[in-house]
């Protein structure tokens, strides 16, 4: 079976029945690659479009396709955000990555009193990018997850808005989500996991303040950048209606 390629264009290399892939992309395309002219790809926008292409010209830094068809793919609700206290280097990349890959909507870095690292620079954001791009490269998905700046606490709950709204906290009973998110009649998920040493007790009466409720993950306690996840792939899947 042959396996068509993804690869990821910028919204605005679309013009018309002509794609034009750049930079990292292209050089993957030619030089890693080595496909040549008339090959078939996959190519998406990561705003949901998804185009089926034919290469026409490949050069070191840039290629060409012709568009053979073209279609707009939806992703399932709930929207699912999830704040994370801010992790250090690998371990917030692989949240990131990993987030992508199981359909969260946003990963909103948090700095919370017990965060590790305070800020994030351009070059932080940049990767993160990169990452989410990899992650819907791999495993398919139309639309790339947004990874905004990095947010204090305050601001983080004051934005969730409406809709469910959990914390993770490792001292807390463990339970399943509401039924409503299990039923899927909620538009959207809030959950918010803390930074590797945990939230303060005041930083809990906060967000209890605004709407959120207390739950666990489980009898043990889990490494923040594995209870993302696991927070992440268990609200996943209530949301799609399985976990009844």
């Amino acid at each position: 079976m042959t396996i068509t390629r993804r690869f990821y264009v910028a919204p605005g290399a679309i013009r018309g029945e002509r794609a034009t892939i750049t930079g990292p992309e292209a050089r993957h395309v030619g030089q890693v690659l080595r496909l040549g002219p008339g090959t078939e790809v996959e190519l998406f926008d990561g705003s949901g479009l998804v185009l089926r292409a034919r290469l026409l010209e490949i050069g070191k830094e840039k290629a060409t396709a012709e568009i053979i068809s073209a279609e707009t793919r939806q992703e399932p609700p709930p929207r699912l955000v999830l704040g994370i206290g801010m992790l250090k280097g690998a371990k917030m990349d692989l949240v990131v990555q990993k987030a992508t890959e199981i359909g969260v909507h946003a990963v909103c870095p948090v700095l919370t009193e017990r965060a590790v690292k305070r800020q994030a620079g351009p070059g932080q954001l940049q990767r993160w990018r990169r990452i989410v791009i990899e992650a819907c490269k791999q495993c398919g998905r139309p639309v790339a997850m947004e990874c905004p700046p990095p947010q204090s606490l305050a601001v983080f709950l004051r934005q969730a808005g409406p809709g469910e709204k959990i914390i993770f906290h490792p001292q807390q009973e463990s339970r399943t989500p509401k039924t409503a998110t299990r039923r899927g009649l909620v538009d959207r998920v809030t959950a918010l996991v803390g930074p590797e040493g945990g939230f303060t007790g005041h930083e809990i009466d906060a967000a209890v303040q605004a709407g959120f409720t207390v739950s666990g993950l489980g009898e043990w306690v889990l490494r923040a950048e594995t209870a993302a996840i696991a927070a992440a792939a268990i609200l996943r899947f209530a949301g799609n209606g399985q976990g009844r």
